[in-house]
């Protein structure tokens, strides 16, 4: 018998392996369709930040309502140490997540075969954002060594 401490382990185990077969299965039935279910998972974790997180969407920039979000990813979540928002114009957005805590998760989607990790939470936060304010806007996430992380980038379609 293991102890609570074991047990709350092992659940979330569970729940990323649950996560990543659900994720290598859509993949291989839909590819890049697969991009579809990144809406509802924005969207679900927005409202989870706004209602239960305290995020508040404050100023017009889309520049800084993204840092507010990554800032939420950041002290809320511990998903990382460090991420920067930068945009070349209102067109292009890239954030760097330095010290990714769901690094390994994205290492495991991409050995299952899933090319372009759909599921990503910050990625998936950020565009539901920017859907909301207008923006129509094509994502990347793609591993970024250097700072032992990701860089998710957003260029409008």
């Amino acid at each position: 018998m293991v102890n609570e401490q074991q047990q709350t382990e092992n659940r979330s185990r569970l729940n990323s392996i649950m996560l990543l077969a659900l994720a290598a299965s859509v993949w291989d039935t839909l590819g890049r369709t697969g991009f579809a279910f990144s809406a509802p998972i924005g969207n679900h974790a927005l409202w989870l930040m706004e209602r239960e997180m305290g995020l508040e969407i404050i100023g017009d920039s889309p520049r800084d309502i993204l840092m507010d979000i990554c800032r939420v990813f950041i002290n809320e979540f511990g998903f990382a140490s460090e991420i920067e928002v930068t945009s070349e114009n209102e067109g292009h957005f890239q954030i760097k997540v330095r010290d990714y805590t769901n690094l390994y998760f994205l290492d495991l989607l991409i050995k299952t075969g899933v090319k372009d990790p759909f599921v990503d939470p910050i990625m998936n936060a950020c565009q539901a954002m920017l859907r909301q304010m207008g923006y129509k806007m094509h994502q990347r996430i793609e591993k970024w060594e250097e700072g032992n992380g990701v860089i998710i980038t957003y260029t409008e379609v």
